[in-house]
């Protein structure tokens, strides 16, 4: 219910929530935007402010609440007509 949520708000294009198989955070959520200023416009910073039952439960389990924001600068191969099955991150301080 939440991804749907989200996917209601102008620019967000697709999202998708992954799980850890091992190590922190547990959860991962990936969305695809129109472009990064949907982030600052009117609809999404009320959905912040007004988040829906489901969105507060699924941000409690987001702890530490952390935000990574990337722009997508050329693509090698094909586009994925699908969702990927998994998805490697590596974070690095």
């Amino acid at each position: 219910e939440h991804l749907q949520d989200r996917l209601s708000v102008p620019g967000f294009l697709t999202a998708r929530r992954y799980e850890s198989i091992s190590g922190e955070p547990k959860y991962f959520a990936f969305y695809e935007l129109e472009h990064l200023g949907v982030l600052d416009e009117e609809p999404y910073v009320n959905a912040r402010k007004n988040p829906t039952p489901s969105t507060e439960k699924m941000e409690s389990l987001f702890d530490p609440f952390i935000r990574n924001l990337y722009e997508e600068i050329f693509v090698l191969g094909e586009e994925p007509t699908q969702a990927l099955p998994y998805v490697l991150a590596v974070r690095t301080d």
